[in-house]
């Protein structure tokens, strides 16, 4: 059973899958891609509101990429 164990002190058992406690592991050039996202959309708003406008865009347009 291989576990790891998180910067915030919690044990992951990496057995089961789905995760019971909830876990989801990101692929780490997967994350970094979403980091620039998220970057590049805070850049971009003017406010908060359309910071969080450009986020649900991100969010259907990763959605769609699934699809196809």
């Amino acid at each position: 059973m291989p576990k790891i164990r998180c910067w915030c002190g919690e044990v992951i058992n990496l057995s089961p899958i789905p995760n019971r406690q909830g876990f989801k592991l990101v692929w780490e050039p997967l994350l970094e891609k979403l980091a620039e996202n998220l970057v590049i959309a805070q850049q971009q708003a003017k406010s908060n509101e359309e910071f969080e406008k450009l986020l649900k865009f991100l969010s259907i347009i990763n959605k769609f990429q699934k699809i196809l």
